[in-house]
């Protein structure tokens, strides 16, 4: 069964296809009735295309949404042809005149493909079994001069068409890419302008560059949007305006005038705008007429004291974290205010750089986007900075003899950070009930990681000894003895396990000695069971080591 862009008719299609196939001509003969009547600029109802092919008339009017004429003149074509391959109809019982696809496009005086998109625009075939059990599309004379009727001027114009020769399509390249490098048009916007100036269809003008940038890539007009593509002259020119260089001797520099520089960098702003993805919790609010009045208009909640109000940090607490405590505490209702006016902030920029035409944009457009990602940034810093004595608690919790403390903090406020974009404040949960488990969860993957590191790769054990010549050799290489004193505890240990628990303990933990540890799932495709199977056999094996291990060596296998 084709392809249907509406629903409706592509039900209507299966039922007919249901039905007793000495009806498939009269079925075909109402849907050619209705192509006749089918004007392209109105909307018909569904029960008009139903009764037509049918014959049957509801007793009350189908709730149906009505069909734009051009669906419907489309969709009723491609119903035509499918309601006849269904029928199997013969080609010896087709007793009206009919022309083939090549006989049709002969006579016109026009393309194969000329033939195809004119079947979308209402040139209605029958497909048709023919000796060699092969189904052909073939066109009535009556569907022919149908459509002729309806789209003369269409079909004169393909008549007079003739083929491009090769100095006239380098002439619509180079006017394009003069239009591109003048007016910076888009893809549509040259085509036109090209089709008006040539006397050419717009269809030919499109095709033309299209095959141009697809056989040329290096010299591509376009970009897969439709945009003109950015030569590479624009980003040193906005570099050098970034960098704060004088207009005037960008513009003497590069040939060009002071009003296209400026015009250069106007466009280069708006895609270093387009190319950054935001990420915001949307909210119903924010979508409603007086949204800006309602979020961003209103005062914000003040402190009542408790939560909201600083507090004196430890006297043995560094400066940077003693810094932390002069920032109070978020209230509830302060934390749901700065959460709206941040993700609105942010929800409107998005909708304005969704609208953005970097070619036409404008500085007043980019400079009201960057003011409202410039809130956002403020509102989320206001929150960022609320929260970190959330990052320290937890970092204390987490510190070990081999972490330093300053690199868990700073790992903990990236996640602060990741969890501020997507906490959803309209939930009624408070932010550090959402952060605590983002950052725990980091930490429980990335403090193990920089273990392993820290004991598999330790360095620096030559220079250690070069700057203290008068440490012995025994005691430098005292820490290279305790880890082969745990290797050895450990190998005594995986004889206690089966051979499987111990093959995957070596494994995923590279306690061979050539051998790099690999994830649950490539165990798992090894053993031919799951990754949460594996995760179970492992954590029985951990339990077993513990039992048989000193607990000293417990603990670093479990830590490990």
């Amino acid at each position: 069964m084709p392809k249907y862009k509406n629903a409706d008719i592509a039900e209507l299609a299966h039922q007919l296809t249901l039905s007793p196939r000495r009806l498939r001509l009269s079925q075909i003969a109402g849907a050619e009735r209705v192509l006749e009547l089918v004007d392209p600029e109105k909307s018909y109802p569904y029960d008009f295309v139903c009764f037509h092919l049918t014959g049957y008339r509801p007793h009350k009017p189908s709730q149906k949404a009505a069909i734009n004429g051009d669906m419907l003149i489309e969709q009723l074509v491609r119903l035509i042809e499918h309601l006849s391959q269904s029928a199997a109809i013969p080609l010896t019982a087709i007793d009206v005149p009919f022309q083939t696809q090549a006989e049709l496009s002969r006579r016109l005086s026009v393309s194969m493909k000329t033939i195809s998109r004119w079947r979308q625009r209402g040139l209605s075939g029958l497909r048709v079994l023919d000796r060699d059990k092969v189904y052909r599309l073939i066109f009535t004379e009556r569907a022919l001069q149908r459509f002729v009727a309806h789209n003369r001027e269409l079909v004169l114009r393909g008549g007079a068409f003739r083929q491009l020769t090769a100095d006239e399509r380098d002439k619509i390249i180079e006017r394009a890419r003069e239009l591109v490098a003048d007016c910076r048009l888009k893809f549509q916007d040259v085509a036109r302008s090209i089709s008006e100036e040539t006397g050419r269809a717009v269809e030919t003008i499109r095709y033309t560059l299209r095959r141009h940038d697809t056989n040329s890539p290096e010299a591509a007009l376009f970009d897969s949007n439709g945009r003109p593509k950015v030569p590479d002259c624009y980003n040193v020119i906005y570099t050098a305006l970034a960098q704060g260089a004088d207009t005037t001797r960008i513009a003497k520099q590069h040939g060009l005038s002071r009003a296209k520089v400026e015009r250069i960098g106007t466009e280069m702003r708006a895609y270093e705008l387009i190319n950054r993805k935001l990420t915001y919790v949307y909210h119903p609010e924010f979508d409603s007429p007086d949204a800006k009045r309602r979020v961003m208009d209103g005062p914000e909640p003040q402190s009542s004291g408790g939560s909201g109000e600083a507090t004196s940090a430890p006297s043995s607490a560094p400066a940077y974290l003693k810094a932390l405590y002069e920032v109070p505490l978020l209230t509830h209702e302060q934390e749901v205010d700065l959460f709206r006016r941040y993700n609105y902030c942010k929800y409107r920029a998005s909708r304005m750089i969704q609208e953005l035409e970097p070619c036409t944009a404008r500085k007043r457009q980019l400079n009201t986007i960057n003011d409202l990602l410039g809130k956002a940034d403020a509102f989320q810093n206001r929150i960022i900075r609320a929260n970190l004595r959330l990052v320290v608690s937890i970092a204390n919790r987490h510190l070990r003899r081999d972490v330093n403390m300053f690199e868990l903090i700073s790992d903990g406020n990236m996640s602060l950070m990741r969890a501020i974009e997507r906490f959803d404040f309209s939930r009624g949960f408070k932010l550090s009930t959402y952060a605590s488990w983002a950052i725990m969860k980091n930490f429980a993957r990335t403090i193990p990681e920089e273990r392993q590191r820290y004991t598999r790769y330790v360095t620096g054990r030559d220079e250690l000894l070069e700057i203290a010549p008068d440490r012995s050799e025994a005691e430098a290489a005292h820490g290279s003895a305790e880890v082969d004193g745990l290797r050895a505890a450990l190998s005594k240990g995986l004889k206690h396990l089966n051979e499987r628990e111990r093959e995957i303990l070596t494994c995923h933990f590279g306690l061979g000695d050539d051998t790099a540890p690999i994830t649950l799932q490539q165990l798992g495709n090894r053993f031919g069971v799951t990754k949460e199977r594996i995760r179970q056999i492992e954590k029985r094996a951990l339990a077993k080591l513990k039992r048989v291990l000193s607990p000293s060596l417990a603990d670093h296998v479990h830590a490990a």
